[in-house]
C-alpha cells in the first residue's frame, strides 16, 4: 500500500501524492486503472484547472503513463517501478544538493577565513613582535603574553633592540595598566632569560646584571594591580600574544613563521590553526603549564571568537534599525 508520507519524502508535492494514492487504491479496490483528467480531479478534490499541472509533472517523473489524446487517459505505472524511479530521482537530487551544499560551505568558510585573517598575525622577528604587543595592548582590556623571552617584554628591563619601539611599548603598557584600562598577564621563562641576557652581554656585564636584578625584583617582589607575571621553568615552543579579537603568534625562526603562514593560508581554517597552536603550547614536553594556565589560555583564545560573534550581532542590530 502506497503511503502519502513516503511519496512526499521521495519528492512529490502533497497533491501529487494524493493523486498517486487515489489511483493505486482505485486500481486495487475497483480494478480501475485508467483516468481522464476531469474525473480524476473530481474524485481527488482538485480544481480542474490545476489537475493538468500535477499530471504533467507526474508524467515527467515517470509515475504515470498517458494513453490516447482526445480524451487523454492516465494510468499508474507498476508500484515497484514508480517507487524505484522516484527513489532514483530523489537520490540524484540529494547528491546534487550535497555537491551544492559542500560548495556553499566551502565558500562560507573562505568568507569567514577572510574576515578572521586580519585578527591573526604570524610574527617572524623582534620588531614585528613589539609592534603587535603595542597594538594589542592599546586596543584590549585583557592581554595575555606567553613569551620565549622576558627581557624584551617587561617594560623596565634593558636590552638591545628596536629602541624607539621598546620605548613606545613601555609607555603604552605603563600608561594603560596604571590607568586601569588594561590588565596584562605574562607567562615568561625567567631563569632562561637570565642565561640569555648574560650570554648576549659581552663587555656590558654590569648592565646585564642590572637588567637581571630589575627583572628579578619585578618577578619576585613587585606587585602591580593590573600586571601579573608568572614564571615558566621551560621555554615555550612559541610566543603568543592574545588580546580581545586579536592574536599574534611568534616563532623562533623566519622559516618556521613562513611555514606556519603557508599552512594557515592553505587550510583557510582559523580555529583549526589556533587549535594546533594551543596544542603545541600546552602539550610541549616538560611544560609546566598547569591546569589553571591551560584554562586561562583557552578562555583568552575563546575571547577572540566571542568578540567576532558579538561584532556580527552588533552589525545585524544596526542593519535592522
Amino acid at each position: 500500500m502506497l503511503d502519502l508520507r513516503l511519496l512526499m519524502d521521495l519528492g512529490l508535492a502533497p497533491k501529487e501524492a494524493e493523486i498517486v494514492v487515489h489511483m493505486a487504491n482505485s486500481l486495487r479496490e475497483r480494478g480501475k486503472g485508467y483516468f481522464v483528467a476531469p474525473v480524476l480531479a473530481k474524485e481527488v478534490g482538485i480544481p480542474r484547472e490545476k489537475i493538468y499541472t500535477y499530471l504533467k509533472r507526474l508524467e515527467e517523473l515517470g509515475v504515470i503513463d498517458t494513453i490516447g489524446s482526445r480524451p487523454k487517459s492516465f494510468s499508474l505505472r507498476p508500484v515497484d517501478e514508480l517507487l524505484d524511479g522516484l527513489a532514483r530521482s530523489h537520490r540524484e537530487r540529494v547528491e546534487g544538493n550535497l555537491v551544492q551544499l559542500e560548495a556553499t560551505v566551502a565558500e562560507a568558510k573562505r568568507s569567514e577565513y577572510a574576515s578572521l585573517l586580519p585578527r591573526l598575525s604570524i610574527l617572524k622577528d623582534r620588531g614585528q613582535y613589539v609592534r603587535a604587543m603595542i597594538e594589542i595592548i592599546k586596543s584590549s582590556k585583557q592581554v595575555m603574553i606567553i613569551s620565549r623571552t622576558s627581557a624584551l617584554l617587561l617594560p623596565w628591563s634593558r636590552e638591545s633592540g628596536p629602541v624607539q619601539l621598546l620605548d613606545e611599548y613601555r609607555n603604552s603598557i605603563i600608561e594603560r595598566t596604571s590607568a586601569g584600562s588594561a590588565h596584562v598577564d605574562y607567562l615568561i621563562p625567567f631563569e632562561y632569560t637570565k642565561t640569555e641576557i648574560l650570554g648576549r652581554a659581552g663587555a656590558s656585564m654590569v648592565e646585564a646584571r642590572r637588567a637581571i636584578a630589575n627583572l628579578e625584583e619585578f618577578c619576585l617582589s613587585k606587585k602591580h594591580p593590573n600586571i601579573r607575571v608568572r614564571n615558566m621553568s621551560r621555554v615555550p615552543a612559541i610566543s603568543l600574544i592574545i588580546g580581545e579579537g586579536r592574536v599574534a603568534v611568534g616563532f623562533t625562526s623566519e622559516e618556521e613563521a613562513r611555514t606556519a603562514k603557508g599552512v594557515m593560508v592553505e587550510s583557510g581554517d582559523f580555529f583549526g590553526f589556533m587549535s594546533s597552536i594551543y596544542d603545541l603550547l600546552v602539550d610541549q614536553e616538560g611544560s609546566d603549564i598547569g591546569p589553571e594556565m591551560v584554562e586561562e589560555i583557552g578562555m583568552a583564545l575563546d575571547r577572540i571568537g566571542r568578540e567576532r560573534i558579538q561584532g556580527v550581532l552588533r552589525q545585524s542590530s544596526r542593519g535592522s534599525d
